[in-house]
């Protein structure tokens, strides 16, 4: 029994699998499997992680982390405009969270700068030494030509993160 369980518990994907199967109705193990899934860069496992992450959704459907990552997974298959639908979910639900609007304005941030800008101002009202915020803001603004306003942004992400700079 103890040796058997130290298996599984050696793998965080097993341990939720195992989570998931004894409390089918508790939406966290299938959160943290779909977590884990988007943190290792699984590929393999994103459709098994959308379709865990969803379920989340739907057990605890006021939970806005839980949407944060089902967003994240569509990200992975290449699906903004479900992405945006399940960031926009996760802010209504909780606007002090910074990654919703951080996801947001990751979504636009190269194919439509202008439109990223105040998802990144959000998010630094929220969290102000964010470093993802600063950075990410930092070069939307580069790419808008406003090297000057970028500047302040990617000095205030390498003061949070001083591993930024090589």
């Amino acid at each position: 029994g103890t040796y058997q369980r130290n298996q599984v518990f050696h793998d965080p994907l097993q341990m939720w699998a195992d989570c998931i199967e004894k409390a089918p109705l508790s939406a966290r193990p299938y959160y943290s499997f779909a977590q884990d899934v988007e943190k290792r860069r699984l590929d393999v496992l994103y459709p098994q992680a959308i379709e865990y992450a969803r379920k989340a959704t739907e057990l605890a459907p006021k939970e806005s982390s839980y949407w944060n990552v089902l967003g994240l997974m569509h990200r992975k298959v290449v699906d903004d405009y479900t992405a945006v639908t399940c960031f926009e979910r996760a802010h209504e639900l909780d606007p002090r969270k910074v990654n919703p609007l951080l996801n947001l304005g990751n979504v636009y941030a190269l194919n439509d700068p202008e439109k990223a800008k105040p998802f990144f101002e959000q998010a630094l009202a929220v969290s102000p030494q964010h470093e993802d915020a600063n950075n990410n803001y930092g070069l939307v603004l580069r790419r808008l030509g406003q090297e000057a306003k970028a500047i302040p942004h990617f000095e205030q992400a390498i003061k949070s993160n001083p591993e930024l700079w090589p």
